[in-house]
């Protein structure tokens, strides 16, 4: 699959001449929130980790398909640490390093009719999620992606590109289970999966 998506982002400069467009590459970094892995997620884990919050940088491709839509690639990376919970003093401490990249591809729609144009993007495709431990191996996973910002024009080949944007990585199972207690009892939704929040600034160059 991460095979497939870098071959499109090679391919995607050919696609944007062949349609004798307007592309935007945009180079940003930022910073990416948090998270958490669940131990039963991990063979090798037997607590849940936090995901500690730290830079991120990348690039993204956009193709215009009309005035307002456009083909988005993006590669999003960040190196970061897990986290696992202290002992009697509380706290949490150093567990390994943790690297997160996004390969996504997607769509978004611009309103143009103002200097400072407000955008929307939705992007889908996978993480991959690498732990630095001995015998531990890196994962593929499924992820999507939500959020928006504003992009400043300078001219007609330079810009500003401020963004927000939510991730979301399917890492393990979401289901309903039965609360097992004294008092009010039922059945509650457990979420297993890796949420991460970031805010980035780009510098947008169309060619």
């Amino acid at each position: 699959m991460r095979k497939f998506i870098l071959m499109l982002l090679v391919m995607a400069p050919a696609f944007v001449f062949a349609v004798d467009s307007t592309a935007e590459l945009t180079v940003f970094g930022g910073y990416r929130g948090g998270g958490e892995l669940f131990a039963k997620n991990i063979d090798f884990v037997d607590t849940n980790l936090d995901v500690d919050g730290a830079a991120t940088f990348g690039l993204s491709l956009g193709v215009p398909l009309s005035s307002r839509w456009s083909l988005e690639f993006l590669v999003d990376h960040q190196a970061t640490e897990l986290l696992e919970s202290g002992g009697q003093f509380g706290g949490r401490q150093y567990f390994a390093d943790f690297d997160v990249t996004y390969y996504h591809i997607g769509a978004r729609f611009q309103w143009t009719s103002a200097k400072v144009r407000p955008y929307i993007v939705f992007s889908l495709g996978i993480a991959s999620l690498d732990i630095d431990l001995p015998g531990a191996r890196g994962e593929d996973e499924f992820s999507t992606s939500f959020g928006g910002g504003v992009r400043v024009p300078f001219s007609d080949h330079l810009g500003l590109r401020v963004e927000g944007r939510g991730f979301w990585t399917e890492t393990g199972t979401n289901n309903w289970d039965w609360d097992d207690c004294d008092h009010d009892c039922g059945h509650r939704y457990e979420n297993d999966d890796l949420w991460q929040a970031e805010v980035t600034v780009g510098l947008v160059v169309s060619f």
